[in-house]
């Protein structure tokens, strides 16, 4: 979704990108270490998400380490200002599938401001996985596992960043805010032309625009935008067909905290894509669809909090030459028992529509539990379960359908 956030980088699938800078913090704020290291050893019941041919069903415990090494600056002042960079390197070891042990090298940098009428947020990350270069082969009734088995392509050779840019001007009852998002996958991938065989596509995204705000009510706004952009994506050397085009946008909606208990962020609009003479025959050029940035934030009681998000936009598919409408829905029930102890349950819908030629359709869902100890200042424990299961709505294509159970337990230390 546009609100991802990164500076340089990676997606979500994951970097090495170029740098965005943002004002030099002024003298007066402070320095500190971001040091932390986190241990998870969980199992696994379907590594590949496949349930046909010789990879349906693997299993296996996994470790994960991750040691995360930063600085923080912060300046409370009248002004305040913040700034954090910070690298955490991810190990990921699946003892019965050695294949797909990988690592992430994961940088994020954040900056954000305020001076006077004029305030910024500059938030951007980049990672890069050191995995296998080699894909899999699918041969199941239709294909690749759900929305291209994105689990299994973010564990291979890739680089990915994002970045956001906000400027923001308060004019007594109106704000001005220009913006820019960036978003780059490449995949190092081996390409094959061989049946079943999952060749991950390169694609990136540019988009710039600017909102306008209206003050309705105290801290609650009536806000109204543009975005254009462009949308890129590669080909193999066996294929030329690729979905890159260019989109135009409005977007309206209400963003603020108008009651105590009440967070929102609500975009919708029109989004107008016109795509390349490169795409397959008989897809039309022109495409209108809807576009959806949606978040809800509520806390019924000051021991709860509830967050719905809802996202709808056009992505290029990874997997394939082709475009789909990537549709989210997510909630989120946050309680704490004590200061120590507390649980969340979560439930994500996440649902692919693919363009023709594709006959494609998946939705893959996913409910989860997690209950957190603090067990002191530096050190916490967690453990949780999650199940996901994917229907596809076309026949003959069960290959796309999978079940799999993942239950975890961790530690985290910070130093």
């Amino acid at each position: 979704m546009v609100a991802l956030a990164m500076a340089m980088v990676p997606a979500l699938g994951g970097e090495v990108g170029p740098t965005v800078t943002g004002p030099v913090p002024a003298s007066g704020g402070d320095w500190s270490p971001v040091l932390s290291l986190s241990l998870d050893s969980y199992y696994d019941s379907n590594v590949y998400i496949y349930e046909f041919g010789d990879i349906a069903g693997q299993d296996s415990m996994v470790t994960q380490i991750e040691p995360e090494m930063g600085v923080r600056w912060k300046d409370e002042d009248t002004e305040p200002s913040t700034f954090l960079f910070s690298y955490h390197p991810r190990f990921t070891w699946f003892h019965s599938e050695p294949s797909e042990d990988h690592i992430i090298h994961s940088v994020d940098c954040r900056q954000e401001g305020h001076s006077g009428i004029f305030s910024w947020e500059i938030d951007g990350r980049m990672a890069y996985t050191d995995g296998d270069r080699l894909g899999l082969v699918f041969l199941g009734p239709g294909g690749a596992p759900a929305i291209g088995g994105f689990q299994i392509r973010d564990r291979r050779e890739n680089f990915w960043t994002k970045q956001l840019i906000r400027l923001r001007w308060d004019l007594g009852p109106v704000f001005v805010r220009p913006q820019y998002f960036g978003f780059i996958n490449d995949f190092m991938e081996i390409h094959q032309p061989i049946p079943g065989y999952c060749n991950y596509l390169d694609r990136e995204r540019f988009e710039g625009g600017i909102d306008v705000g209206l003050s309705l009510a105290p801290k609650l706004w009536l806000v109204g935008g543009y975005r254009g952009g462009i949308q890129k994506q590669d080909t193999t050397q066996w294929n030329p067909v690729h979905y890159s085009n260019d989109y135009q946008r409005a977007v309206a909606g209400l963003e603020g905290e108008p009651l105590p208990w009440l967070r929102l962020s609500f975009l919708i609009g029109p989004s107008f894509h016109r795509f390349n003479d490169s795409v397959a025959p008989y897809f039309s050029r022109n495409q209108d669809r809807v576009f959806v940035d949606a978040c809800v934030a509520l806390k019924p009681t000051h021991l709860d909090t509830c967050t719905i998000k809802l996202g709808r936009y056009e992505e290029m598919v990874s997997s394939a030459c082709g475009a789909y409408e990537d549709i989210q829905y997510r909630a989120t029930w946050e309680h704490r028992f004590t200061d120590a102890v507390s649980a969340a349950a979560d439930f994500w819908v996440f649902r692919g529509e693919f363009e023709s030629p594709h006959l494609r359709d998946d939705t893959i869902y996913t409910p989860s539990l997690k209950v957190t100890w603090k067990i002191n200042e530096h050190l916490a424990a967690t453990a949780g379960y999650t199940y996901q299961w994917v229907e596809s709505d076309l026949p003959a294509t069960a290959g796309r359908e999978y079940y799999r159970n993942e239950a975890r337990i961790g530690l985290k230390t910070v130093f």
